[in-house]
């Protein structure tokens, strides 16, 4: 058994996406509020090894089309280091475990991990073949993340929940899957459609329109969301060209080639993008907390 491939299959570089989970603690005023964060981290466990199941289902569905990929052709179970009953094994072992988890936790935090699971085999099984629904369902994916958290603010006082909380991390996270296809759209590969359907019908144009529509909306539901809901709204608005920016920054990312921005996690490998999030982060909790 080949322990460090069948860590890998777990897709734990993937695992910072669940960190959304504490969004909630954040917008809610609950940052510094020590009591939740032994749940909030028994939460964030259960996302992970969620997750962790959905990348196995979902490789075991692209099995032969990931061996044909340039890059996802060096996966576990593509390049067969991993066998697919030890794939099975783990889905048995790490899907009952995670649920019990989360049910220590909270019974509505079940039901938002359980929406996360169909979700993602909506999208395994059905969505990633059709053009935009793909991107849509990623992003639904994502909202169940964020939203994990709100059940587990349960005893202590907080806010009500905002809409334009829901659309903000739905847009970044359709921004992200968009530019994905793009940077996939541009591999040098002679069928692109052989590694993922949509891309036989994508085109550069059809998802650069996309993408600026979608940051366009971003900076607009970001700023609605400031002046509707933040009592601090004057100076929170110092924030959104921290926003605009990183977006901006982004989209030339995309487009400058310099770097393979199609995997989101390697935006961390770009300075002026960790340095934008840090400096919106720093601001946010300043401003909500300090004034």
């Amino acid at each position: 058994m080949n322990l460090k491939a069948i860590f890998y299959l777990l897709r734990p570089h993937q695992w910072y996406k669940n960190a959304l989970i504490f969004l909630g603690l954040l917008f809610s005023g609950n940052l510094f509020n020590l009591q939740l964060y032994p749940q909030f981290m028994i939460g964030f466990v259960v996302l992970c090894l969620i997750s962790s199941v959905n990348y196995i289902i979902n490789d075991l569905r692209d099995l032969e089309a990931d061996r044909i990929h340039p890059l996802k052709r060096d996966r576990p179970l593509a390049s067969s280091t991993v066998s697919i009953r030890q794939a099975i094994i783990l889905i048995l072992v790490i899907f009952p475990f995670s649920s019990y988890l989360a049910y220590l936790v909270d019974f509505e935090f079940v039901l938002v991990v359980l929406a996360l699971f169909i979700t993602s085999q909506i999208y395994s099984f059905w969505a990633k073949k059709i053009i935009i629904v793909d991107t849509i369902i990623i992003a639904t994916d994502h909202v169940w993340r964020a939203l994990a958290g709100i059940p587990l603010l349960s005893g202590s006082q907080y806010p009500p929940l905002s809409i334009w909380f829901i659309f903000g991390v739905f847009f970044i996270a359709m921004l992200l899957a968009t530019g994905k296809r793009i940077a996939e759209l541009k591999l040098d590969i002679d069928d692109a459609s052989n590694i993922r359907k949509t891309l036989g019908e994508y085109t550069e144009k059809i998802l650069e329109h996309q993408l600026s529509v979608i940051s366009s909306t971003i900076v607009l539901f970001y700023s609605l969301y400031i002046i509707s809901s933040q009592e601090n709204h004057i100076l929170m608005s110092i924030t959104i060209p921290v926003v605009i920016y990183a977006i901006l920054r982004y989209h030339y990312l995309l487009s400058s080639k310099k770097r393979d921005v199609g995997n989101p996690e390697l935006l961390f490998l770009d300075r002026p993008i960790v340095a934008s999030i840090i400096i919106w982060a720093a601001l946010t909790v300043v401003i909500m907390y300090f004034f």
